[in-house]
């Protein structure tokens, strides 16, 4: 899915996602790695704008410091066929910011290597938890759970609209895409309450951000109204698919 050769449909396709994204490509193992596109996320939380990139190497998006380490990171994970991940500071388009980035290699035809990225901005600052690194891994793998999930429902819309499955099949496969859906909006509630403890907790003491006793702790209010919403969607449709 991530192997195709249009930097715009790349983009298209990292715009179904929510967290930060990127591409990146060397067209040898001795090269300089360049910047394909990045998705509208990133270019949020980055000030980057995707056109202002394309094409454009690491050496002049960057610092040549960070892009030395940067483009070593890239070829690591290159070199390896494994994913990677970090911590980084890159000056962006919004000035310096932390970063906890993820890479996964893609094999490309013709000896060229792709690495696809995503990342999370680190805002240790605004945090006060005892474990504020706690609170950034569960946004972490939060987000790479609604990565995968997305993963899987463009895989079965595209296999169901190209015809591969026989009507029984295709009902199946529409409940295992509801599924998804399901879980996918409880990792959006979960991504809401991570974001709305982390606004909130500048205000509070440490050690105060959660009251296991009480239901209505600022920030957790709307939990589960998404994956209420998300079961309701799957019953409608399900009843739908046996009248």
């Amino acid at each position: 899915m991530f192997d195709t050769d249009s930097p715009s449909d790349l983009a298209q396709l990292f715009d179904h996602f929510s967290v930060p994204m990127f591409a990146a490509e060397r067209p040898a193992s001795d090269a300089e790695f360049s910047l394909l596109c990045i998705n509208k996320a990133h270019e949020k939380a980055s000030g980057f704008r995707c056109s202002d990139l394309r094409g454009k190497t690491l050496g002049q998006l960057l610092s040549a410091e960070e892009a030395l380490e940067v483009n070593r990171r890239y070829a690591a994970c290159a070199d390896a066929r494994a994913d990677l991940r970090y911590r980084e500071t890159l000056s962006m388009g919004k000035g310096p910011q932390n970063w906890d980035t993820s890479l996964q290699h893609i094999a490309m035809p013709g000896g060229r290597d792709r690495v696809i990225g995503t990342s999370l901005l680190v805002t240790h600052q605004s945090v006060q938890p005892s474990n504020p690194a706690a609170f950034d891994d569960i946004q972490y793998f939060s987000s790479i759970a609604d990565l995968q999930l997305q993963n899987l429902i463009t895989v079965f819309e595209g296999a169901t609209q190209g015809g591969m499955f026989t009507d029984e099949n295709t009902q199946r496969v529409a409940k295992l895409n509801s599924i998804c859906r399901t879980v996918q909006r409880a990792v959006y509630d979960i991504k809401d309450v991570i974001k709305k403890t982390k606004m909130n907790s500048k205000y509070a003491p440490a050690g105060a951000l959660i009251n296991e006793t009480s239901p209505t702790v600022e920030g957790l209010e709307g939990i589960g109204e998404n994956t209420l919403r998300a079961l309701y969607e799957y019953a409608v449709d399900d009843t739908a698919q046996h009248n």
